[in-house]
């Protein structure tokens, strides 16, 4: 995963991320899983499967930081899409998470 992040090429870091979450998911390591499947999202064509499995993992883990940042990623690829209903309400689902785990409510 951190060779992943360091590779200036997209697709190197897809193979390394995909390589990771083979790994990850062998294992059951369901965090790694989570952030690999993350990591893929930003190069995948439709990265919402992608984002739905690491969010449920997330939350199956109750790792409310990583809930709130996943929630505030996919409202952004909603938006960028034109689908703004579903930005909002991930938006506030992130800001209802955050305030319930105790965190800084995202402003946007």
């Amino acid at each position: 995963m951190g060779r992943a992040h360091l590779t200036p090429g997209p697709a190197e870091a897809e193979a390394l991320l995909t390589e990771a979450l083979a790994g990850f998911r062998a294992l059951g390591e369901r965090w790694g899983t989570a952030t690999a499947l993350e990591g893929l999202a930003a190069h995948a064509r439709d990265p919402l499967p992608l984002l739905a499995e690491a969010l449920s993992l997330f939350e199956e883990l109750g790792v409310a930081e990583d809930v709130v940042d996943l929630l505030l990623r996919r409202a952004a690829v909603h938006e960028a899409a034109g689908a703004t209903e579903s930005a909002t309400r991930d938006r506030h689902r992130a800001a209802r998470t955050a305030h319930g785990a105790g965190l800084r409510v995202p402003s946007r």
